[in-house]
């Protein structure tokens, strides 16, 4: 997992957000999560996009997750 999925599950959990009540938040399927969480899927735009607006203090996590070279990310 990411760092940046890391921090959003400590995000998460900070906010005592069940993972159905934080997909929810990010507008995307509980189902899509888990395999974000299980490197089956790599983040789309419109999730990033979602994490920034859902928790702006995440929003260098976001940069640094896109600048990443796509070869050298770990889902």
């Amino acid at each position: 997992m990411t760092k940046l999925l890391e921090a959003i599950d400590r995000k998460a959990a900070d906010l005592q957000l069940t993972q159905e009540q934080l997909a929810s938040c990010l507008g995307i399927s509980d189902t899509y999560l888990t395999l974000l969480k299980q490197g089956k899927r790599e983040p789309g735009n419109k999730f990033l996009r979602a994490v920034i607006q859902a928790f702006p203090d995440l929003q260098l996590l976001v940069f640094e997750y896109l600048a990443t070279p796509l070869e050298t990310r770990a889902i």
